[in-house]
């Protein structure tokens, strides 16, 4: 028996009932009329547990209401109510059987293959057993509705709520579902909500929300059944309630079928995410390859790091002081004219009366080959030098020459030194490693200095260093524009690339919340069905983290792939290959994991937390 003792519910400011007193008693077929919005889908949900939000008592043989948790609300469901809907409410994507099934996926106790037994007894008896294994989509409306009632069966339960199970069929058909719920009442409580004068005729008692309250219509003291004619039952559970549980090899599987559902949909939003990702791993994979090529640059460049002051109206003596002042400067030395040079290669010579020291310019720039490295025996000749010793230039580059020059003894000496580059110096000059530089001056007599050489330790403060000697009015030489611009040109198409990758970041994030988002919308009714089952909230957590985790899988192997393609992509067209490395994989793998599992949990969290009430009207 469920009693209602002096219940009174509100929505806002609106009484939907008042002060109700009233018992449904077992066995019984219980119609309640009244007119639309009266409040007599309210009542099956408060009978049922789904709404909690009211005043006085509820009871029955099975809970007294407002002594339970959500989770014995859930329990009490699963247990002892089957819900049976006018729309149906059977979950699209499914099979006849799979949809009567998830009524009894929570009973640990049976066996797979025990609840497929058991779903096709209640469709033979329901006469669906050649519909078993249909989609639900291509059943009649009749045929949906004795589906709906086979899945109601499914636990036995002692209580079966029926809101409007005639309303969307044909009278033939309608009178055929009356039949069975009369059926289904000789051992169960059955109420059944309905505006129908007809369907009530088959009700053993009548009641009508009015007023907001119940007024009796029609009393019975037992049922009137034709034994005769109605030679069948339904059993309902006699045993101890069950404690639903459901093993995650189950949850695993319907989480697999749901995704399966919303295939397209999942992986446009799949794709949307790893290519999010991807553009933002790439470009910070294009910032790894610009900084190693700024390395390589630098490495292959050593001379971009030198600078030289000339003479000037400042003595170079204040000017070598001030060098060796600075922590970021090393390699400090005087510079000398040198006398009487010959360059030798294949019998040919070149012979220089007076070579100043070479002062770093900007508008200095290699046509073959680089400019000599520090501790290598190496000189770089001028284009008027290269064309003298050689009409074919190029060929010159790595091969030896002879460098002579007299000592401060007045003897000659000869030094072999490789040919690392051609400049585009129309002079009559040539810059030597600073290893070779150094130990001819030592060994020549030396006179004035003309200069001052110096290094930068850190390619990047040549700008400072060189702007630090122009305020002391020093006559300083650097690649200092060059570096500059180099500098800029890097940092431009760094932030280009990060300004790219975040504005699609941006664009693919939000587009594929909108698609998740609008699958959670279309998802509410299959969570209210599912609290109507016995499902708790933790159970329906569990599917959907096993959805996103799927989703996660997916997403993961997508970016992976799209982002080895783009790097091989990148390589073939730019040269380049794309800075990928374990930390960069890592961030791949947690980046796609915090937007999936983001997105994923905003979405869905008013989907986990709605009331099983309102999710049914969605």
């Amino acid at each position: 028996m469920i009693r209602l003792n002096d219940v009174s519910k509100k929505y806002k400011d609106l009484d939907i009932l008042l002060h109700t007193n009233y018992s449904f008693k077992d066995c019984t077929l219980t119609c309640v009329l009244g007119d639309s919005g009266s409040g007599k889908s309210t009542l099956l949900n408060l009978i049922a547990g789904l709404d909690t939000e009211y005043e006085g008592v509820i009871e029955n043989v099975c809970f007294k209401e407002p002594s339970l948790s959500n989770k014995n609300l859930s329990n009490y469901r699963f247990n002892n109510v089957g819900f049976i809907f006018q729309d149906y409410h059977l979950l699209d994507g499914y099979t006849v059987i799979e949809n009567v099934i998830m009524g009894v996926h929570l009973n640990s106790e049976l066996t797979k293959e025990k609840k497929k037994e058991k779903a096709l007894k209640l469709l033979t008896e329901l006469g669906l057993k050649n519909k078993a294994n249909q989609m639900v989509h291509e059943l009649s409306g009749g045929q949906k509705q004795r589906a709906s009632i086979a899945r109601a069966l499914m636990n036995d339960p002692k209580i079966i709520l029926a809101d409007e199970p005639t309303a969307a069929l044909d009278e033939l058909t309608g009178d055929g579902v009356m039949r069975i719920l009369k059926r289904l009442a000789r051992n169960r409580t059955v109420i059944v909500i309905t505006h129908s004068e007809t369907v009530s005729k088959y009700a053993d008692e009548i009641v009508c929300l009015k007023n907001h309250t119940l007024e009796i219509v029609k009393e019975k003291a037992k049922h009137e059944l034709d034994n005769n004619k109605e030679n069948k039952s339904f059993k309902t559970k006699e045993n101890k309630d069950i404690v639903p549980k459901i093993n995650s090899k189950l949850l695993f599987g319907i989480a697999m079928k749901n995704f399966r559902i919303h295939f397209f949909k999942n992986l446009l939003a799949i794709l949307l995410i790893s290519l999010g990702s991807v553009s933002f791993i790439a470009t910070l994979g294009i910032k790894g390859t610009i900084n190693n090529e700024i390395q390589l640059f630098k490495e292959k460049n050593a001379y971009y790091s030198k600078g030289s002051i000339a003479f000037s109206n400042k003595p170079l003596s204040e000017g070598i002081t001030y060098l060796h002042s600075l922590p970021n400067v090393k390699d400090v030395y005087y510079q000398y004219n040198l006398q009487n040079i010959n360059l030798k290669y294949d019998h040919k010579n070149k012979h220089l009366d007076t070579k100043p020291p070479t002062l770093i310019s900007s508008n200095l720039s290699m046509i073959y080959g680089d400019m000599p490295k520090d501790n290598k025996n190496e000189i770089c000749l001028s284009l008027s030098i290269a064309s003298s010793l050689n009409k074919n230039i190029s060929k010159l580059v790595g091969k030896y020459i002879d460098f002579e020059y007299f000592d401060k003894h007045g003897e000659k000496n000869r030094i072999k030194m490789k040919v690392s580059g051609i400049s585009n110096d129309s002079l009559d000059n040539f810059t030597m490693s600073t290893k070779m530089e150094k130990k001819i001056y030592r060994e020549i007599n030396k006179g004035k200095a003309s200069a001052i050489a110096f290094s930068v330790k850190n390619f990047e403060d040549i700008p400072i260093v060189h702007r630090q000697l122009k305020n002391e009015g020093y006559d300083v030489y650097t690649k200092e524009k060059d570096i500059r611009a180099f500098k800029n040109s890097f940092a431009d198409t760094v932030k280009l690339f990060t300004l790219l990758s975040n504005l699609l970041l941006i664009i693919f994030i939000s587009v594929s919340f909108i698609i998740i988002y609008r699958i959670s919308i279309t998802r509410y009714s299959e969570i209210g069905i599912l609290s109507c089952l016995g499902y708790s909230i933790k159970n329906i957590s569990k599917i959907l983290i096993r959805e996103t985790a799927l989703f996660c899988i997916l997403s993961i192997l997508l970016s992976t792939l799209l982002l080895l393609s783009f790097s091989t992509v990148y390589s073939y067209k730019l040269g380049y290959n794309l800075d990928l490395n374990f930390q960069l994989a890592m961030l791949l793998l947690l980046v796609n994991i915090g937007l999936v599992f983001g997105i994923t949990t905003f979405a869905n969290y008013r989907l986990v937390n709605i009331s099983p009430s309102l999710a049914l009207k969605k």
